[in-house]
């Protein structure tokens, strides 16, 4: 294995907030991804495509809301940690630094302490995945990142399953596969720098809104585009038609409407 010698501790902010974020936009003003986003770039994740990505990092960074599934991560935490500490029989720590090689960043619930640094470990909780199955590959990548930002061997992860069973699960380090993530996030990032959308990437109407929020000046459309905007137009129309059709009906039967709005 090649031992990875570029690797930088960064002092953690705290988690979440903006300057959290920041660290994880961008590094001396070149784009980094974050451990848990490395999975995004390899098209495997469920909530996030690589042009939502693309998007975010091409906008200044924002701290986002605190949803269901963060607060019940955030809560249960700590246990979590506590308990993978009562399995594996030693000290855990919740670093104060963050881990940077090359364009990858990562942030780790807990490793080892002293000697036992090797040992890193991630807590998970979820509603959806179950011990006994195979790890979701979001969950894989992250650890490849994770491995590679610290230079070790396995990440143990700490879970609370969607039946509430608690149990440990390692990821043992794939060189081919981290050689491919860093490649991958290497030709991500590069795109970003250069303030464009990666390869293959197609913007839907909410990220144009997102990345033209005041659009200046005028493009020359080709055939096809006009096409499309004649395609969208009679799309509206029609619409538009078929709720004058609707208020009609209403209004000839206002039984009909009643219990229209009941439903």
């Amino acid at each position: 294995m090649t031992k990875q010698t570029a690797i930088v501790e960064i002092a953690k902010p705290v988690h979440g907030t903006l300057p959290w974020q920041l660290i994880r936009h961008r590094h001396n003003d070149k784009c980094v991804v974050g451990s848990s986003e490395v999975s995004i770039v390899m098209g495997a994740n469920d909530y996030e495509t690589i042009t939502d990505l693309a998007v975010r990092k091409l906008l200044p960074p924002v701290v986002t809301e605190t949803n269901e599934a963060m607060t019940r991560g955030n809560v249960l935490e700590p246990a979590l940690i506590q308990h993978a500490q009562n399995e594996l029989m030693m000290p855990l720590i919740t670093p104060d630094v963050m881990y940077l090689n090359g364009r990858i960043v990562a942030t780790l619930d807990a490793r080892g302490m002293g000697g036992e640094r090797h040992v890193v470990v991630e807590a998970k909780t979820n509603n959806r995945w179950a011990l006994g199955q195979e790890m979701p590959t979001a969950w894989w990548w992250q650890a490849q990142a994770q491995m590679h930002c610290t230079d070790t061997e396995k990440v143990t992860f700490v879970i609370l399953d969607k039946h509430m069973r608690l149990g440990l699960q390692d990821v043992v380090r794939s060189d081919e596969g981290i050689a491919q993530m860093v490649k991958s996030v290497e030709l991500f990032c590069e795109a970003i720098d250069a303030e464009q959308l990666p390869d293959d990437t197609q913007l839907t109407a909410p990220q144009v809104s997102a990345l033209f929020a005041q659009p200046e000046g005028s493009v020359e459309l080709d055939a096809n585009a006009y096409q499309l905007i004649e395609e969208w137009s009679a799309v509206k129309d029609a619409l538009k038609n078929y709720e004058e059709q609707e208020r009609t009906l209403k209004d000839k039967c206002p039984v009909c409407k009643k219990q229209l709005q009941l439903r």
